[in-house]
């Protein structure tokens, strides 16, 4: 029997590197890595599978990258300015479409697209409505995607994609710089459905897809059964030895649940909240990273000229990562606590195995992970030596906190 030869795009990602290693390791795959530099290829470790450097967003080397390739695996995800991002995540697109060996597609998109508080009463499966950035052109991807490899007849399944846990998964991070705070306590105390997944559950649900026959379509993909929010806590500060994450007030909650429903609402409201407090500390970085920002400013940012959105998101990046310097932290993109107040996600699921068995499967590995995070701090004063050319290389020491 043949192996099915698999391109995973963007496996230098945290989802898509974790993905190329367990498709390397089941006999029926032969796994192609597709990295955009020889940085991202070093960075892979040892893997079992072939290495291409090269980039899906330009059709010439997307076609060399894709060759002789019969399914794909699409984790790829351009960012930067509004305009040219969404142009390379559809040129992703269109360059897969078009190579002439796939015949089958795993594309992945979010839950984002429902909104980060997901409302049931106005964002439903059938017609999500997404209030971030970031979920507007997932779901315009998602229209693209059904549209391209319908026409050219490739079996194509769209992820939506819960919040992914695991070892090197940027949820798992968030929890634990969470859990470093003693006051922070769980929406709900924690029992709200988390629509997440752990990165087990993800690779299972994905070699389904890629050797069944389930039919193309659009669902989504978290744990089965659902993770409480409580569950997922748990689990880390279990493994981390460290008590529970305390629980908010249901009174506290519900509260807390309606000014994100009015925010999704109203966000002209929530970026004039924003404006007034960033006029008056002079954070203007915390402006510009505000979801309220970032989804009203997304449309006539993306008719900017190229050279004005280049320059203007140079100076941006500059901007921030002084800002983090200054605050003694390195930037991080913190999981906005919407989701933490959102009911579950509405819609069917791609089956995969059951969420115990795969929190089971990754326990030893994500507490080894979770440790070693845990006992290192980021040392900004070696960093300024660093930048002063005093030679001194590392940016993270260890010591506990």
């Amino acid at each position: 029997m043949s192996r099915l030869r698999v391109a995973v795009t963007g496996a230098g990602g945290r989802v898509g590197s974790a993905l190329a290693a367990s498709l390397a390791v089941h006999a029926e795959f032969e796994v192609v890595a597709i990295v955009r530099n020889a940085l991202a290829a070093s960075l892979l470790g040892p893997l079992d599978a072939e290495i291409r450097v090269g980039s899906v967003t330009d059709p010439a080397a997307s076609r060399a990258a894709l060759a002789g390739c019969d399914a794909v695996l699409n984790c790829a995800l351009a960012k930067g300015w509004p305009a040219t991002a969404r142009r390379q995540n559809e040129a992703i697109l269109r360059n897969i479409a078009a190579a002439p060996g796939v015949r089958r597609v795993v594309h992945f998109s979010s839950v984002a697209v429902y909104g980060m508080c997901a409302d049931p009463r106005v964002s439903t499966f059938e017609r999500p409505r997404p209030d971030s950035s970031y979920g507007v052109d997932k779901l315009r991807e998602e229209h693209l995607a059904a549209r391209l490899f319908g026409a050219r007849r490739i079996r194509n399944y769209v992820v939506r994609l819960g919040h992914v846990y695991g070892p090197s998964q940027w949820v798992s991070r968030d929890v634990l710089e969470r859990v470093r705070d003693p006051a922070f306590a769980l929406p709900f105390g924690g029992e709200n459905p988390s629509n997440a997944v752990s990165i087990v559950a993800v690779a299972a649900a994905v070699r389904g897809l890629l050797c069944g026959d389930q039919p193309s379509g659009v669902r989504n993909l978290f744990d089965s059964p659902q993770s409480s929010w409580r569950t997922l806590y748990d689990l880390h500060t279990r493994l981390l030895a460290r008590p529970p994450a305390g629980s908010l007030a249901e009174a506290e909650s519900l509260a807390l649940r309606e000014r994100y429903y009015a925010a999704a609402r109203h966000p002209l409201r929530g970026l004039a909240r924003g404006a007034l407090g960033a006029l008056g500390s002079a954070n203007f970085v915390a402006l510009a990273q505000s979801e309220a920002f970032r989804y009203l400013a997304h449309g006539p940012l993306l008719l900017l000229p190229a050279p004005v959105g280049a320059a203007l998101n140079r100076a941006y990046v500059r901007r921030k990562a002084r800002s983090a310097l200054a605050q003694g932290a390195p930037p991080s993109r913190a999981l906005p606590s919407a989701l933490m107040c959102a009911p579950a996600v509405p819609g069917p699921c791609f089956p995969t195995l059951d969420s115990r068995a795969a929190a089971a499967a990754m326990a030893e590995e994500l507490g080894a992970w979770l440790r070693g995070l845990w006992s290192y701090r980021w040392d900004v004063s070696a960093l300024g030596r660093a930048e002063r050319g005093a030679g001194t290389r590392p940016m993270a020491v260890a010591g506990s906190r």
